[in-house]
């Protein structure tokens, strides 16, 4: 089978999420969730598909990776994936995210389901008869993977996960190299760690990641109507590279006077606008983040 048949399609047509004003609503690819998509399906079958994502907050991704990886594992015999997050109640809310995908699902399109708990969907008959013989495990970062064979893996948060070098090593060993395999690591940043340094090393070309940044103004919603304020340094220097409209900087100040309790910084962490950005105001650091971003915009690049 390939992705490039009828994933998407069959997402957006069959697939519902709850949406932030708490209604279901079917599942529509954004901007974001589209491009990684898209990424995926071209390398499909072609290479090992190893995807490590940084992203500023509320952009889908974890959304889009189970949505991919439920169709995958539901589809397929002998197929078992995992969902492995940083904490208990996220791992809750993957495995209801993809609880409700399937329960929405029109009947006739159902799998058939042995098991269906917060740690494991088993797809196969319970009564004995023809079934995939199919899973999705979900778990808690450092549980262990040991003896397991995993073709699509979905590792969510990891720059907040503890002992991450340990955990990622033994869960890495169950993913054959295989062209239809697919490892999506996706995480918002959290200062200079084990996350930063396999992010800087898919950038290098030193991995077999591919490195995919989703800056906060790649989500459609966040704009909101012009006041008309003047603009600081800042503004003007970010309004020149990314192209911001007045909607999308209005929304900007409004996250941070709202949801950042007036701390650019904090806007920055949980918002970057690039992955320098994301890195360097997340964590704790001894330096100025703002002298540090304004010294790297000027930087010219290396000489060969």
């Amino acid at each position: 089978m390939s992705i490039e048949y009828d994933a998407k399609e069959y997402i957006e047509t069959f697939y519902r999420i709850k949406t932030k004003q708490g209604k279901l609503v079917p599942f529509k690819f954004n901007n974001a969730q589209n491009k990684l998509y898209e990424l995926i399906r071209d390398n499909y079958g072609v290479r090992p598909g190893r995807y490590i994502v940084l992203k500023a907050r509320q952009m889908g991704i974890s959304t889009f990776a189970e949505g991919l990886i439920t169709y995958l594992t539901s589809s397929q015999f002998y197929t078992d994936s995992t969902i492995v997050a940083h904490q208990s109640d996220s791992a809750k809310k993957i495995y209801e995210m993809t609880k409700t995908y399937l329960d929405e699902l029109p009947d006739i399109l159902k799998p058939k389901q042995k098991a269906n708990n917060a740690r494991m969907i088993v797809f196969d008959d319970p009564k004995g008869g023809l079934g995939l013989k199919s899973s999705i495990r979900v778990s808690v970062a450092n549980d262990s993977t040991r003896g397991s064979t995993y073709r699509y893996v979905h590792i969510s948060e990891l720059a907040f996960w503890e002992h991450p070098k340990e955990a990622m090593l033994s869960l890495m060993q169950t993913v054959p190299q295989d062209d239809h395999t697919i490892v999506i690591i996706e995480s918002t940043a959290n200062g200079f760690n084990y996350f930063y340094d396999l992010w800087d090393k898919a950038v290098k070309g030193e991995n077999d990641f591919i490195p995919v940044f989703f800056p906060w103004y790649m989500e459609p919603s966040y704009k909101r109507k012009y006041s008309g304020f003047k603009l600081t340094k800042y503004e003007k220097e970010i309004k020149e590279i990314y192209n911001l409209t007045t909607e999308q900087r209005e929304w900007r100040r409004w996250c941070i006077a709202n949801n950042c309790d007036k701390d650019e910084n904090t806007f920055r962490q949980e918002y970057p606008i690039s992955p320098e950005e994301a890195f360097i105001t997340s964590g704790t650091s001894v330096f100025n983040t703002q002298l540090v971003l304004s010294r790297i915009k000027k930087v010219k690049a290396p000489m060969k």
